[in-house]
């Protein structure tokens, strides 16, 4: 499942745009835009891969185990609070049989984001432009947490130990037009 962006940009008028005196500073437009991107998803477009250490001889397939109940959404972070309910897998009893686990049945936790671009453009003269940016990559600085261990046979089954490294970033930069 993948997210839904919401992109906008916005013009807002800020200060005065009467005429100032002649100036190397003087600016002739008082126009300031934003641009903000938002994203929110329903999982990290990745499924959780639910296996067992393989007793299967099936070069490149993976051993699943059974699914014993209905599987149970729990929503925890980090180690000792499990994401979807870890009792309702259980290991394959017979040798060399795949387990009824399908494919894609858990996905990872959602997540939401937003960046952010704050500009302003100078006009000198009527050849040149200085335009001022300002730009914020994930603006609230929300953690977006990996996918839950998939492995049965670790202890941190459907477990989700870690984030992606993806902090608030900000950038500035100066752009000349002529």
């Amino acid at each position: 499942m993948g997210g839904l962006p919401l992109h906008g940009t916005t013009q807002l008028s800020f200060g005065v745009t009467a005429p100032r005196p002649a100036s190397i500073l003087r600016t002739s437009s008082s126009w300031h835009t934003f641009t903000n991107c938002q994203s929110a998803r329903a999982n990290h477009g990745q499924a959780v891969a639910v296996r067992l250490r393989a007793s299967l001889n099936a070069i490149g397939q993976r051993q699943t185990p059974n699914q014993v109940g209905p599987v149970k959404k729990l929503g925890g972070i980090g180690t000792g609070n499990p994401f979807y309910d870890p009792t309702v897998f259980a290991a394959v009893s017979a040798p060399a049989v795949y387990g009824n686990v399908g494919r894609n049945t858990l996905y990872g936790p959602g997540s939401v984001n937003m960046d952010f671009s704050l500009f302003r453009t100078f006009k000198f003269t009527e050849r040149f432009d200085l335009q001022f940016r300002a730009d914020a990559a994930n603006f609230f600085n929300s953690p977006h947490f990996n996918n839950p261990t998939g492995s049965r046979s670790s202890g941190n089954f459907l477990v989700i130990t870690g984030a992606k490294n993806d902090e608030r970033q900000f950038r500035f930069g100066l752009r000349l037009a002529f």
